[in-house]
């Protein structure tokens, strides 16, 4: 009988190890326009046609209004999500990173976007989201990143149809 619950002791530990050494580059600076993308199917990359060195996931879209509309947009697009901290970062004004824990095991991902200006009244977003352990993710980050896009168009939508009713009054 201790064979077995030292057998899977063991185990258990060998398995804490490994989420720890799989978590080593969690914390690197992420470049969009450099490699980042690992061997791992626990991340998801979404950028704009042609800006990430790595092929993404999917295409961003563009969206009509500048940077700074986009980067308020967005952070009213995040008020509904829960376990999301706004983590603070470089000198980069157009760079946040944000970090989400799963429900149970309060394991972190890691969110990185990067609000890209195209002209004064046009900019898109590059986004990456990864995982801190393990290897297998069940598309958390995919369905995360989707979820959000989808909560940015309809605030952008919501946005330009306010503006455009009060430039008709």
């Amino acid at each position: 009988m201790w064979y077995i619950f030292g057998f899977i002791a063991l185990i258990f530990a060998i398995s804490i190890v490994l989420l720890i050494m799989s978590a080593d580059d969690f914390d690197r600076p992420i470049d969009f326009t450099k490699h980042i993308l690992r061997d791992k199917p626990n991340q998801y990359l979404v950028c704009p046609q042609d800006y990430c060195l790595d092929t993404p996931h999917e295409i961003s879209p563009k969206y009509p209004v500048s940077v700074k509309e986009l980067k308020t947009l967005l952070d009213e697009a995040l008020k509904p999500e829960q376990r999301l901290i706004k983590i603070h970062t470089t000198g980069d004004e157009n760079l946040a990173v944000y970090q989400q824990s799963s429900a149970f095991f309060k394991f972190p991902d890691r969110i990185t976007i990067k609000f890209i200006p195209i002209d004064k009244t046009h900019s898109t977003l590059a986004v990456y989201s990864r995982a801190k352990y393990g290897r297998h993710d069940f598309d958390v980050n995919k369905l995360r990143v989707k979820r959000w896009f989808k909560r940015l168009d309809k605030q952008v939508f919501d946005y330009l149809a306010q503006k455009q009713n009060n430039d008709k009054k």
